[in-house]
């Protein structure tokens, strides 16, 4: 990943925490646009990026974390 790629996911968590804190819409919602915006980042740097690939990770994680809880 270059700095722009980084600059560019700064950006997706930065617009994410101000809409979190300032906006009405659900939480899943939000958290939603922010993967779109992750996925498009990520595309952008890598044409191979499999985003389907990346929303199983994620996936995946998160239910561990439901698991240890």
């Amino acid at each position: 990943m270059t700095r722009k790629d980084f600059i560019l996911l700064a950006e997706c968590l930065g617009n994410f925490k101000h809409y979190l804190l300032n906006d009405d819409l659900d939480i899943d919602e939000e958290f939603q646009g922010l993967i779109d915006n992750i996925k498009i980042t990520c595309m952008r740097s890598n044409v191979a990026f499999k985003g389907d690939l990346f929303d199983q990770e994620l996936d995946k994680h998160f239910q561990a974390h439901l698991k240890n809880n």
